[in-house]
């Protein structure tokens, strides 16, 4: 019995100390209207629409996606957030510009479709 108490305190401290590592994060994945990934997309984060509509003001450095369209911002706190992704001619002004409020101490996984 000893063991098993030992054994689930172990297990408990570990979930424990794996909640404090993971800070809150948004990976994004940038996508075509095909659904295909978007290499080379700069993408900004905003913490409020006023600065989305005028591109001021982003909350980390801009980032770009990668081969499978993909970018973490990290360190980020739980609420919601305006997006920007272009690349060209395509965004994604005509569709989702925000993303919902993140969950605590977790990588929230998002798509992003750019389009012409």
């Amino acid at each position: 019995m000893k063991k098993l108490a030992f054994f689930l305190c172990f297990c408990l401290m570990g979930m424990m100390a794996q909640a404090q590592i993971i800070s809150t994060q948004v990976k994004m994945t940038i996508l075509d209207k095909n659904g295909n990934p978007v290499e080379g997309a700069k993408v900004t984060l905003y913490n409020n629409e006023a600065d989305y509509t005028k591109n001021i003001n982003p909350i980390q450095e801009t980032q770009v996606s990668d081969q499978k369209g993909r970018v973490t911002f990290k360190k980020l706190d739980t609420k919601r957030y305006y997006v920007r992704a272009e690349k060209g001619e395509m965004s994604n002004q005509w569709g989702a510009d925000y993303i919902e409020k993140l969950i605590h101490h977790r990588i929230n996984k998002v798509n992003v479709i750019i389009e012409d």
